[in-house]
């Protein structure tokens, strides 16, 4: 009887620690998503101001209303990953910083 206890008891921990591995990998998926958004939309801003310092266009051109576009939806993407996040996981603490 003695093994079936041992048995049972090392599944059962088994299972613990994948569990607990599989929270520590969401938590940082979390993070990295946001970070990706973030670093899309830091992307989307610096090809606006190559356009802008260019001097070919002004500011009003489709370029460049074309890439503050892209770079808002980015942004708002990065801020509604985060604030479903906290949501969800309170621990989650990763405070983007929009460009």
């Amino acid at each position: 009887m003695q093994v079936v206890y041992r048995v049972h008891w090392l599944a059962a921990r088994a299972r613990f620690h994948r569990w607990e591995e599989e929270l520590n990998i969401a938590t940082h998926e979390m993070e990295w998503t946001t970070r990706y958004f973030l670093a899309r939309a830091t992307q989307w801003a610096t090809l606006r101001d190559q356009v802008i310092a260019g001097g070919l266009l002004d500011r009003s051109s489709g370029h460049v209303c074309y890439a503050e576009r892209q770079r808002n939806m980015w942004c708002d993407f990065a801020a509604d990953a985060q604030a479903r996040y906290q949501a969800i996981n309170p621990d989650f603490n990763y405070i983007a910083t929009i460009v």
